[in-house]
């Protein structure tokens, strides 16, 4: 087969184009500080992956602002930067060359702030848009783009400093008409060149002014409206590290009855709660790389009736998050708070207080950002309705000996009193007479409030009441408490309870006896080598790392085996130079035994060529190109391996056929899969 290449001329075309397109979004910049600023520059220089043409150099200047009067605990004035990237006129021609009349996108920029009160630097990311942009029809290309960055509030007085770091871009290139070029949609990583120096600037940020008082919020002048029942919206200013204080707002709703009668319970009353983060929060939580939040809250709520001002404590749990690029977001949780009632009658009412909450913001890889985990008092702006309703209780206040029916629980063991139909010798009701509990006596008298032993039907024991007809006096078989000494043996029925016994069951939990034997989580450094026989090539498996859970009964593990992409050289024929960048995926994950010292394990790696060249000239830079199956690796050690200390692996295995390579399928199947691949791993524990 013959393949007819683009001239070198064409390709180099390529390449300015693709460095052309990616200039325009070197715009990740970072400046900090308030109303009044210094101006300062730097120069920096990049190494961005592109693709089709590899590794390019681009330049990029950044001007900012940073404040000359700044001052801890008061936040900062947004400052502006700017971005100015000079593209060759080379450059311009390249990207007229694959018909782009425009490029757009957008950059992340890197940086740190090295702020007076931390402890360590705070990791900075700062989103930027590449706006679309024209490519003129010839000479340089000047892309001018900027932005602004939120307010900033210092911890204390001290010399803050900022660093440049390294910048990601997504880039587009268009057609006059919108549609793709050749290039398509495309990610690239610029990595800074080491030995610069990439500070920005530095500035001096002033101790707190204990004369300044910060501005309180607005009261309302009118009277707020009435909340519709089970429902309140309300304001609160909260303090974050970084962004200072910002104001949430919290729509609570909740099952609260409107009505109960004395001792009647109000079953569980759950709440829900919908808190709206600013806009200026997510810009703060996008700064330090928060991809999302998590964490957990209590608010405070007030329950007032007569003769009663219970302050309660709500705990709410704050599910993970997701941060959106910008503007405002919003978080959901739930709590439910325990069954009440009430001993008089009146007008109870439930009001909403402060909360706390303590968050911990994470990055895309679920590690925490810079601001680690921190807690936020909010405070209720005043003038609201933070009443969340009100619950009428109706009732006679003498109804409070249904406490009893408490007791009247018990009673469920009197269904053995069901035996008390024997109790037709209850002619020692006489017994009755000792019903010292003559107390309840006092109703019998007005055996008419047997009526509200109607009340006592939502009681089960009221059952029972069916046959109060001849045991109305066993009604004070409350009293029979006593009487179970009298009829032991019939307490001995309740020894049914004694099925609560059968909670003793959950010693059967005692199994988790077996948390000794837990699996043992061990992580260790991958490093290693594997020959890929038909091209008499050696594959470099340096920088890896296998995470693994050891049974340490059965000896059997299983972890998740990770490889970083890696280069292989070889030469074609014996004679021309070739590389691939190969990605080994453990699909599968790695399952073995440790016995006796030695290691047996398999693992199912996919294999693929993303990038393939014969005399550094492209012939594959795809992520299609793997093997139609995952290869079946197994490794085994000798017989002195310690899974604590780690060890030596080794294996041989066949590679599968390859798909999706496009018109250099078949070239690579003539190459690479076959069987007698070595392969030698050194384990070490982290």
């Amino acid at each position: 087969m013959k393949v007819r290449w683009k001239s070198r001329r064409v390709a180099h075309s390529l390449a300015f184009a693709t460095v052309g397109s990616v200039a325009v979004a070197m715009v990740g910049l970072v400046g900090m500080g308030s109303s009044a600023a210094e101006e300062v520059s730097v120069t920096l220089d990049y190494t961005c992956e592109f693709p089709v043409v590899g590794e390019q150099a681009m330049s990029v200047t950044i001007d900012a602002q940073l404040p000359d009067n700044a001052i801890a605990e008061q936040p900062s004035t947004p400052i502006s930067y700017e971005a100015t990237v000079n593209v060759s006129a080379n450059a311009t021609d390249g990207l007229r060359l694959v018909g782009a009349a425009t490029v757009e996108g957008s950059a992340t920029t890197s940086s740190t702030l090295d702020a007076p009160g931390r402890d360590e630097p705070l990791d900075l990311w700062l989103d930027s848009p590449v706006p679309v942009t024209d490519v003129p029809a010839e000479g340089p290309l000047v892309v001018v783009t900027g932005g602004t960055t939120p307010a900033v509030t210092y911890e204390a007085g001290g010399t803050a400093s900022v660093h440049i770091g390294d910048i990601s871009t997504f880039l587009h290139p268009k057609r006059a008409d919108g549609t793709d070029t050749g290039l398509g949609q495309f990610t690239s990583q610029c990595l800074q060149d080491p030995g610069q120096d990439n500070l920005l600037g530095t500035f001096e940020v002033e101790p707190p002014d204990p004369n300044h008082t910060p501005t309180p919020p607005t009261t309302p002048t009118e009277e707020p409206p009435d909340n519709p029942h089970g429902e309140a919206t309300l304001h609160y200013t909260c303090p974050f590290p970084l962004i200072g204080n910002q104001e949430l707002v919290v729509d609570v709703s909740s099952n609260l009855p409107e009505t109960l009668d004395v001792g009647e319970a109000s079953g569980d009353i759950a709440f829900d709660a919908v808190v709206t983060v600013p806009a200026t929060a997510t810009q703060g939580l996008n700064l330090v790389g928060g991809a999302t939040v998590e964490g957990d809250a209590t608010a405070k709520a007030t329950l007032t009736a007569p003769g009663l001002n219970l302050p309660l404590d709500l705990p709410l749990p704050v599910p993970s998050t997701e941060v959106p690029d910008e503007g405002e977001f919003q978080i959901q949780t739930s709590g439910t708070a325990p069954s009440i009632t009430f001993p008089e009658p009146g007008t109870a009412e439930v009001t909403v207080g402060d909360f706390a909450s303590t968050l911990t913001p994470k990055k895309e890889d679920g590690t925490p950002t810079g601001l680690g985990t921190f807690t936020s008092e909010c405070t209720q702006l005043p003038g609201q309705n933070n009443s969340l309703g009100e619950i009428e209780i109706g009732g006679d206040p003498t109804t409070e000996p249904t406490e009893p029916t408490e007791p009247t629980e018990p009673t469920e063991p009197t269904e053995p009193t069901e035996p008390t139909e024997p109790t037709e010798p209850t002619e020692p009701t006489e017994p009755t007479e000792p019903t010292e509990p003559t107390e309840p006596t006092e109703p019998t008298e007005p055996t008419e409030p047997t009526e509200p032993t109607e009340p006592t039907e939502p009681t089960e024991p009221t059952e029972p009441t069916e046959p109060t007809e001849p045991t109305e006096p066993t009604e004070p078989t409350e009293p029979t408490e006593p009487t179970e000494p009298t009829e032991p043996t019939e307490p001995t029925e309740p020894t049914e309870p004694t099925e609560p016994t059968e909670p003793t069951e959950p010693t059967e939990p005692t199994e988790p006896t077996d948390p000794p034997d837990q699996p043992v989580e061990l992580s260790y450094d991958v490093n290693g080598e594997t020959l890929i026989k038909r091209l008499h090539a050696m594959l470099s498996l340096d920088n890896g790392g296998l995470e693994a859970k050891l049974d340490t009964a059965s000896g059997n593990f299983e972890g998740d085996l990770t490889l970083p992409k890696s280069k292989l050289r070889f030469k074609l024929f014996g004679l021309l130079p070739a590389s691939a960048k190969v990605v080994l995926d453990d699909i599968g994950g790695t399952n073995g035994t440790v016995r006796d010292g030695k290691v047996t394990a398999n693992s199912q790696v996919s294999i693929k060529l993303v990038d393939v060249r014969m005399l550094g000239l492209p012939l594959l830079y795809s992520n299609s190109c793997q093997t139609v199956a995952p290869a079946d690796v197994d490794v085994e050690s000798g017989s002195n391996f310690d899974p604590l200390t780690g060890g030596t692996l080794t294996g041989e295995y066949t590679i599968p056929e390859f798909s999706g390579c496009g018109f250099i399928t078949g070239f690579i199947n003539g190459m690479v899969p076959g069987p007698g691949n070595t392969l030698e791993l050194n384990i070490d524990r982290r």
